[in-house]
């Protein structure tokens, strides 16, 4: 069986608090790009909260805007 590619605000979405999945599964069912959209809501959050550098910050956003044009 084939999961969609979902980004982790999509499953949280679309699951209610009686049906939210194993983490451990939701982690064994990731897609390469799946995984990717973590990684990119990651480095946006970290960005926001002020976490990095200006240069780790700036790399973040241009790392970003390689994967995904548009998206930043």
């Amino acid at each position: 069986m084939e999961t969609p590619d979902l980004t982790m605000d999509q499953v949280q979405e679309n699951t209610t608090v009686n049906e939210t999945p194993s983490v451990f599964a939701e982690a064994n069912s990731l897609t390469p790009e799946t995984a990717v959209n973590v990684l990119i809501q990651a480095a946006q959050f970290a960005q926001e909260s002020g976490s990095l550098s200006l240069r780790d910050s700036v790399l973040l956003a241009r790392s970003i805007d390689v994967l995904r044009p548009g998206t930043i």
